[in-house]
């Protein structure tokens, strides 16, 4: 019976994805004003109604389009700390995903900014689930710490060096975003600063 009732109404495995990346899509074509539950549906090829099952409303869509590549960003890093991974490699290797990652996450930021009531329900949801851009600085924070224990970069303030990290990656995606990517340093510019700033 539980089994009955759980899979009645429940989309086919691989909806939720397939939802967000049309949910992606169109957002980063249409802005906000484009962006309904209705128009994501159509372009997934999926009943309103899934939205609203997996996601709420369109908040929680925007939400989870946000924060969906947290996870991937995580377990970069650890794969960064696993494989022992040397700061004139790893700095390079990081800020380049987190510029790709901001790149693709930038429209749906702007539209929770352009949006006062989408952006009181990020707040809203942010304590609940303890996310938000802070969040951002800890798994660099890790990878640092393990850099500082193998002896390859020097007493540093860890937390500030993990926000250059990101700051610069952010700047970088919100400039290619304005097509203006080439009017900064690159990413391999930017790593070969921080391993002075870092060096032992």
């Amino acid at each position: 019976m539980s089994d009955q009732r759980r899979s009645r109404g429940r989309p086919r495995t691989g909806v939720r994805e397939s939802v967000i990346t049309a949910a992606a899509a169109l957002l980063a074509e249409v802005g906000v004003v484009g962006f309904t539950t209705k128009a994501v549906a159509d372009r997934a090829g999926v009943a309103e109604s899934s939205i609203f099952y997996h996601f709420g409303d369109r908040a929680g869509l925007l939400r989870e389009i946000i924060f969906a590549e947290v996870g991937g960003y995580k377990a970069m890093v650890d794969e960064l700390i696993t494989d022992d991974v040397p700061p004139a490699v790893g700095f390079e290797r990081l800020l380049g995903f987190l510029e790709d990652y901001y790149l693709r996450i930038l429209p749906g930021m702007i539209a929770v900014q352009a949006d006062p009531q989408l952006m009181t329900g990020i707040r809203e949801h942010r304590p609940a689930a303890d996310a938000g851009p802070h969040r951002a600085v800890e798994p660099v924070q890790a990878y640092l710490a393990a850099q500082r224990a193998a002896g390859r970069i020097g007493d540093v303030d860890r937390r500030a060096i993990a926000l250059f990290i990101i700051g610069a990656a952010f700047q970088r995606a919100m400039a290619r975003r304005f097509g203006a990517g080439r009017a900064l340093p690159t990413g391999k510019q930017v790593a070969q600063q921080l391993l002075r700033l870092v060096a032992e």
